[in-house]
């Protein structure tokens, strides 16, 4: 990575590059942050993990610098501060320096699959979020103590079960809707709403989802009879209830009709999201 950062670098400014220092920064990230970066997300498929690879600057002024330089050496017009022409630059360059990462990862055997690059700014890291994250500094050392200074981090998670999964939500709450689209869009499901048994019966014959989260207690049909009927055209698919009370022949019935399980209310969502993933494994 920073012999190909130190390559780019002489090509496109025409500058001598006179050493590389490289620092691998430690946890907690919450201070590490871009200003302006490319991010790449990657998949590998055979291995279940999926991640982003990023590459970028910490500090506008030193991105500048650099944009300036590039501009100067091929005659663009001046650049001096952040606007288009030095984002177009530096998107060229850190362009030209992941591809030839990529490269080099396709030959050293890393069996993934890139998506297209998109331009960012102000992107910041979550010590939170799950997964291997590994964040270097790459410093490009110049004459008369001149320097330009490139992050760059891999971000590796494991692959959810549940990713390009279709999830049809059916709650006559709008909230509940609401907040369970979207933590299953965040685990990139494509999510599917109705708001009663009926409209989920309707939907489910329609949209044929992989995965179905019902309440018990709505308006023109309960969850039970939802489910019913839906067992009559798919006895396979994977459902889970959602429930304020815990009633014994509620879960007679439900057995019978083979749910994968229960949520109570108030709704705890990692509880919710590892029956979801238990589904696929």
């Amino acid at each position: 990575m920073a012999e190909n950062c130190h390559e780019v670098y002489q090509e496109m400014t025409g500058q001598t590059a006179i050493g590389i220092s490289v620092d691998k920064l430690e946890p907690p990230f919450a201070s590490a942050s871009y200003k302006t970066a490319i991010v790449i997300p990657y998949e590998n498929k055979e291995e279940s993990f999926e991640g982003r690879f990023v590459l970028g600057f910490n500090d506008e002024h030193m991105a500048v610098k650099l944009a300036r330089a590039i501009a100067e050496h091929t005659g663009m017009p001046a650049v001096d501060r952040m606007d288009d022409m030095a984002t177009d630059i530096l998107a060229e360059f850190m362009n030209t320096v992941a591809g030839k990462v990529i490269t080099e990862w396709d030959q050293f055997g890393m069996t993934a699959d890139f998506l297209p690059p998109e331009f960012v700014t102000d992107l910041s890291f979550d010590d939170r979020r799950p997964g291997n994250l590994f964040i270097h500094s790459i410093t490009l050392l110049l004459s008369g103590k001149e320097k330009v200074t490139i992050l760059t981090s891999l971000e590796e998670t494991a692959k959810s079960p549940l990713k390009g999964k279709k999830v049809l939500v059916v709650d006559d709450s709008r909230m509940i809707r609401f907040l369970l689209a979207k933590e299953f869009e965040k685990q990139g499901c494509q999510v599917i709403q109705a708001e009663n048994g009926m409209d989920g019966f309707i939907r489910h014959k329609a949209d044929q989802p992989d995965l179905i989260i019902m309440d018990l207690i709505m308006p023109k049909m309960g969850g039970l009879e939802a489910i019913a009927r839906i067992r009559e055209v798919s006895p396979s698919v994977p459902i889970i209830i959602l429930t304020s009370t815990s009633k014994k022949k509620e879960v007679i019935v439900a057995a019978g009709l083979k749910v994968k399980g229960y949520v109570k209310k108030p709704i705890q969502m990692d509880r919710l999201q590892q029956l979801a993933e238990s589904c696929f494994k």
